[in-house]
C-alpha cells in the first residue's frame, strides 16, 4: 500500500513533468521512434527504481521533487542522477533535439 503511493508521487512530481517535457520536444523534432521508445522505456523503469528508494528513504523524493519544482533543475537530470542506466537512452534522445535546432 505504501509503494503504491510512493508510486503515485514519483510518477506525479518526477514522471510526468519529464514525461510531458521530453515527449513534446521529441516529437516536434521528429525524433525516431526507436530513441522515443528508449526514453519512455526508461522512464516506466525508473518509476519503479525510484519508488523502490522513496519507500525506503522518503527524504530522497521530496528532494528529488524540490529541485524540479522549485530549483528548476532539468528533470531529465534529476532522473539520470537516481537511474543511471538511464543516461544513454536520455543523452541520445538529447542529441537528435541538438540537431534539429542547430
Amino acid at each position: 500500500m505504501l509503494s503504491a503511493i510512493v508510486f503515485y508521487f514519483v510518477q506525479l512530481l518526477i514522471l510526468d513533468p519529464f514525461q510531458t517535457e521530453i515527449t513534446s520536444r521529441l516529437s516536434k523534432a521528429n525524433v525516431p521512434y526507436e530513441v522515443t521508445a528508449d526514453v519512455r522505456t526508461c522512464a516506466a523503469t525508473a518509476g519503479q527504481v525510484i519508488t523502490d528508494h522513496a519507500t525506503n528513504n522518503p527524504l530522497q523524493l521530496a528532494s528529488m521533487a524540490f529541485d524540479i519544482w522549485v530549483r528548476g533543475t532539468a528533470p531529465d537530470r534529476v532522473l539520470i542522477s537516481a537511474v543511471p542506466s538511464c543516461g544513454p537512452a536520455i543523452e541520445t534522445a538529447k542529441s537528435f533535439l541538438v540537431r534539429q535546432s542547430a
